[in-house]
């Protein structure tokens, strides 16, 4: 965001050839599912819930295998775990 469309090409090829080296883990932040890097081979996608405030699910990109498939799902509870809080 903020870049022209160019600089932009320009950052995401450069983030993608430093994720297929492969000496390097990448953790990419998007809002957008149009600005992927073809080295990604797993989403971590959050949505919200009424029921429990968000909903979290890992799934594989789709271009490698079983594309797209969702394999693990966590709710409020499991994901507040980690910090020692109850959910709110």
């Amino acid at each position: 965001q903020g870049l022209d469309d160019a600089n932009s090409r320009f950052v995401l090829d450069l983030a993608d050839r430093v994720g297929m080296s492969g000496k390097t883990t990448l953790i990419y932040v998007t809002h957008t599912e149009t600005d992927t890097l073809s080295c990604i081979t797993h989403h971590l996608r959050l949505s919200p819930n009424r029921e429990t405030g968000s909903t979290a699910w890992v799934e594989r990109a789709s271009g490698g295998p079983a594309g797209g498939q969702t394999f693990k799902k966590f709710d409020k509870q499991v994901l507040s775990k980690p910090f020692q809080a109850p959910p709110k």
